[in-house]
């Protein structure tokens, strides 16, 4: 009798109690439902992730276990996010070979995620896989699901909070990573960039423009600086760059120079004298000029001499210096809509006939063809602000 109206007490419709306690007469308050046991659990129902992925339209909040990963699942966000490791799965760290590797910078918090190499999975699962406090870094752990076939672990997220203590402009940090499903060992690389540090004197204090050394040490003079435009050591290596200090508030980095006595048909891997030709080749352009937003154009009877020049005035002209593009008169052009204001001399942008096959981009920038008196910006030839060029011309970017 008392399993009949137990069976009737739970067909009734909802709205008949305010509450419902199963295995207590006092439910809680904040609950709908209770229930209540100290020797049984609740079994919610059991699908493969075929069975539930044929759900139609499942209510956020909506809860199952998952048999295919084994663990219990919960639909929010429009996805199906596992709330359990019921099931971990047994693998081994791969990073005997590469370490997997994150840049910060010293003093700006950042997050991010990276992908953790794995291998030897024995069974599939739920795995976490922490880094440990190391040095400002930390990570609140990766809940993934992993098969036999996984060579990864995806997304793990990692923190930096910006401190730590680094006398290099570079510095390697290895954070650990910790797993109980795991064997091996693995490191998360984090190479952190100190701008503190980086003065730009050597190779191992380089920055990553003549721009960062003058807003970091405002008394650095001209010459010759270190500097590497990833900062990270990845796409370049330290290299040496001339630096102007002085002029219009200084941080310029030198180019190109050229003119009709100072020509130089030479690319070169290194331009660090202002007096003697040359120009920096086009993979060296974009990458310093990926850590610029000015270009400056200098012309006149000598090296030294800035009779003329013109400055950008607005972002399409290092934005062609930063671009690839080889089209004619394309995006890695000035004819890309760039504009220059004339700071001092005459500058005259006017083309007349066709651009020209040779303005492609870097080292050709700008043809005013059909205009002997306008800008003919040709760093691998002579002609420069003028079609037959001044004796003296330069490229500089901030």
């Amino acid at each position: 009798m008392k399993k009949i109206i137990y069976t009737l007490l739970l067909s009734l419709p909802a709205s008949v109690f305010a509450q419902l306690g199963v295995g207590t007469t006092t439910p809680d308050a904040s609950a709908q439902l209770d229930v209540t046991s100290t020797t049984k659990g609740v079994l919610f129902p059991r699908l493969t992730t075929t069975q539930r992925d044929a759900i139609s339209n499942p209510a956020t909040g909506l809860m199952i276990y998952n048999t295919t990963v084994n663990c219990l699942q919960l639909y929010s966000g429009g996805a199906w996010n596992c709330l359990s490791q019921a099931g971990s799965a047994f693998f081994n760290f791969n990073c005997t070979s590469t370490s997997p590797s994150i840049n910060v910078t010293t003093g700006t918090a950042s997050t991010g995620t990276v992908s953790i190499p794995i291998t030897s999975v024995t069974a599939p699962g739920f795995v976490n896989v922490s880094a440990n406090a190391t040095s400002g870094f930390s990570s609140a752990g990766s809940n993934s699901a992993i098969t036999t076939s996984s060579t990864q672990i995806p997304g793990f997220p990692w923190s930096y909070d910006g401190s730590g203590t680094y006398s290099q402009t570079e510095n390697a940090v290895n954070v650990p990573l910790n797993s109980a499903s795991a064997g091996g060992t693995c490191n998360l690389l984090a190479k952190v960039y100190n701008p503190a540090a980086s003065n730009g004197t050597s190779a191992a204090t380089y920055a990553v423009s003549c721009n960062r050394i003058k807003t970091q040490f405002p008394s650095s003079a001209d010459g010759i600086y270190w500097v590497d435009p990833d900062s990270v050591l990845t796409s370049f290596s330290p290299m040496q760059v001339y630096c102007d200090m002085t002029t219009d508030g200084g941080g310029w980095t030198l180019l190109s120079v050229n003119g009709n006595t100072s020509y130089s048909a030479t690319s070169t891997a290194t331009l660090t004298n202002p007096t003697q030709g040359g120009w920096l080749p086009r993979s060296t352009v974009m990458g310093l000029a990926n850590n610029a937003t000015t270009v400056q154009l200098r012309s006149g009877n000598s090296a030294g001499s800035y009779a003329n020049k013109a400055v950008s005035a607005n972002s399409l002209a290092i934005a062609a210096l930063q671009n690839a593009d080889n089209t004619v008169g394309g995006a890695g052009t000035w004819h890309n809509g760039a504009v220059f204001n004339t700071v001092t001399g005459s500058w005259c942008w006017t083309v007349v006939c066709g651009i020209g096959a040779a303005t492609t981009g870097w080292p050709v920038m700008y043809h005013s063809c059909g205009s002997i008196p306008c800008v003919h910006w040709w760093v691998n030839s002579f002609p420069n602000r003028i079609s037959g060029g001044d004796n003296w011309a330069s490229t500089w970017i901030r």
